[in-house]
């Protein structure tokens, strides 16, 4: 959790934030993959995490998408189609 600390707060994260990240975990030992597959870990963790959240709010409240795309709402919420 320090290593994304100390990208942002240099104001460069995607430019810094691998360098500090190496950094900090070489001196606690760790190799090259290891580096990587803790940051593989989190980006996935964090992509997950927010898709889960994002298909989460479109069931809670679908026609926040009504502007953007042209889908109905209750083909989003999986709600059967009445024929009209």
């Amino acid at each position: 959790m320090t290593g994304p600390r100390f990208a942002i707060s240099a104001r460069a994260g995607p430019v810094t934030g691998g360098a500090v990240r190496y950094r900090i975990y070489s001196a606690l030992g760790l190799s090259g993959y290891d580096i990587a597959a803790i940051v593989l870990f989190g980006s996935l963790a964090f992509g997950l995490g927010a898709t889960i959240i994002g298909f989460g709010a479109l069931v809670w409240h679908p026609y926040a998408l009504v502007p953007l795309v042209p889908i109905n709402p209750q083909f989003i919420r999986g709600a059967p189609q009445r024929s009209s």
